[in-house]
């Protein structure tokens, strides 16, 4: 039995005692869905940060009324948790979704402010024309109402995206998962994580986080990329490190000129995983400082890696 969709306009706002505080009434009707902060209307507009059907959030401790559902591999976000009192309403909830951000559960906070900056000076954005603010019951949270561009692509929409990214600096975190946020295999439908930074450990982990994301979700896709933009046929993942450096030196080759990437050896690798760990990571965006505690735990697993590579090496030369 399929479940009965949800239409609604208005977006309530519960504090932690599942009490309603305040509401937005929206200009029309929206459907929102499970795990999804927001809705699209009738008109294809996309209402974001207009509340969820809550499911579950993420958090780095277990307090009193959580339900442990599951673990994640992530060191800042540890658990996979549910409030039952909540699960199955809709709504803002004044809890964060993630410890590192100051998003309220179904709500958009500071960080997504962002979005209106990049949709003015990225190129290959998916929205189409300007995004409307609308606010809601708390002075720090705003819904961000837009209409996706209509787009067709390929593998080479997708060489063309990072191409654009790496010459104009722009960056995202390298544990994000961009192909959650590709749209029409070239464009980039959530803009907020993004920042600009010349610095080449950010242009590094822009591309390993294309590559790893895209590896995750079509291996035939992450072929053609890494065939035709470093001319390595490698489906191995532990490689990506090292395609992502060959593809910031294609087009930005002054970034990459402390390494000779014509080759791969132990000792390159390691200096390549060390420089994205320095990196930033999803954790950084709001608060440099606060992610800056979790760096030595990212890279507690470079020896590891290291020595899975000096294998896979051996192995390749044998």
């Amino acid at each position: 039995m399929k479940p009965v969709p949800f239409y609604t306009k208005t977006v309530p706002f519960y504090d932690l005692e599942g009490c309603q505080i305040g509401e937005t009434v929206l200009p029309e009707t929206i459907r929102p869905s499970f795990q999804r902060r927001g809705g699209f209307s009738d008109s294809g507009l996309y209402y974001k940060g207009a509340g969820i059907l809550y499911a579950g959030h993420l958090t780095d401790r277990l307090l009193p009324g959580m339900v442990k559902t599951g673990e994640t591999a992530c060191v800042y976000q540890k658990y996979q948790v549910i409030y039952p009192a909540f699960y199955g309403r809709y709504g803002i909830f004044a809890f964060r979704h993630q410890p590192v951000f100051r998003d309220f559960e179904g709500g958009c906070g500071p960080k997504e402010k962002n979005l209106l900056w990049m949709q003015q000076h990225f190129h290959y954005s998916a929205i189409e024309g300007e995004v409307e603010v609308l606010p809601t019951a708390d002075k720090n949270h705003q819904i961000y109402v837009y209409r996706l561009k209509e787009r067709k692509g390929s593998y080479r929409d997708t060489i063309r995206l990072l191409e654009y990214v790496l010459t104009g600096d722009f960056n995202c975190p390298w544990d994000k998962n961009i192909w959650g946020d590709l749209y029409a295999y070239g464009h980039i439908r959530d803009l907020a994580d993004w920042f600009v930074s010349g610095d080449s450990r950010h242009k590094l982990g822009t591309v390993y986080a294309f590559l790893s994301s895209v590896y995750a979700a079509d291996r035939y896709l992450y072929f053609y990329l890494a065939k035709n933009l470093t001319d390595w046929e490698q489906l191995e993942p532990a490689y990506i490190p090292f395609l992502a450096a060959r593809v910031v030196q294609r087009f930005c080759p002054d970034c990459m000129a402390e390494y000779d990437l014509e080759e791969l050896n132990v000792e390159l690798y390691e200096r390549l995983l060390h420089a994205l760990y320095d990196g930033r990571a999803c954790c950084h965006l709001e608060d440099e400082g606060t992610g800056d505690r979790f760096r030595e735990e990212f890279k507690e697993v470079i020896p590891g890696k290291v020595k899975a590579m000096e294998q896979l090496l051996k192995w390749r030369l044998a």
